[in-house]
């Protein structure tokens, strides 16, 4: 799911409820496990939906290496950058974001780990498919 709102969703749907389904019918004692993931990453989603539904975009940021499959979007909100990071590698990926201004520090919400590696740029740990939400905070 944080793969298309990274890459610029702003409607999510669960398409594959079949699967669900499918679960509860054919592997009844694994249905609970299931559904609760289900259920915890809804909640999660919709945890941070005031984020994925502003308006207004945040600072650019630019990922490096370029060559991999990784989405990047940006929020501003209450005075604060958000950005969501998205792999889309069957691997674990070590990312550098460039930012076009200077930020004081990054804190991890979700996912992957985050960490300042000069005043412009972020350092990110991504596991296979992985993600990472993160709030940069401007020098005041």
């Amino acid at each position: 799911m944080y793969q298309q709102i990274a890459g610029g969703a702003n409607g999510l749907i669960f398409y594959s409820f079949h699967d669900v389904l499918r679960t509860r019918k054919e592997e009844p004692e694994k249905w609970q496990a299931y559904w609760g993931g289900v259920k915890r990453l809804a909640a999660e989603i919709a945890g941070y939906k005031d984020l994925w539904l502003s308006a207004k975009a945040g600072a650019f940021a630019i990922a490096e290496p370029s060559d991999m499959k990784i989405s990047v979007r940006t929020w501003k909100k209450d005075g604060a950058d958000y950005v969501l990071v998205s792999s889309g590698e069957d691997k674990e990926v070590a990312l550098n974001l460039t930012l076009p201004e200077v930020r004081k520090s990054a804190k991890s919400l979700i996912g992957g780990s985050v960490e300042m590696r000069s005043a412009k740029s972020v350092g990110v740990s991504l596991d296979p498919y992985g993600f990472s939400l993160f709030r940069l905070t401007a020098i005041r």
